[in-house]
């Protein structure tokens, strides 16, 4: 039973980034607001991920994402220096795109 479960755990966290589109840049900005609200912003210098257009294209909440502290620390760390990060996210032309996933690649 404990076999299966893991199985079932894992095609569920692979089909949920198998559904997301990618997106990779420099942290432009990086800004948390007093309802735990985080915006993301990216810039490649080329194209534009597919979602609302304006300063922040991406979001998620800091205090109900499983994985925020982490992605805090990693998109500091890029920021301070200087690396490419990539951003699984879905898209949402209509609105901030919710991070799925962050990771480098450097």
């Amino acid at each position: 039973m404990l076999k299966k479960t893991v199985l079932f755990l894992t095609f569920l966290s692979l089909s949920q980034i198998a559904y997301s589109a990618e997106y990779s840049g420099k942290v432009k900005g990086f800004y948390i607001n007093n309802i735990s609200t985080a915006l993301l912003s990216l810039s490649d210098g080329a194209s534009q991920p597919e979602c609302e257009s304006g300063v922040w294209q991406f979001t998620f909440n800091v205090e109900t994402e499983s994985s925020a502290k982490e992605w805090v620390s990693m998109i500091l760390a890029s920021k301070a220096t200087g690396s490419t990060l990539k951003v699984g996210y879905t898209p949402d032309t209509s609105a901030r795109c919710s991070i799925q996933y962050l990771y480098f690649l450097d």
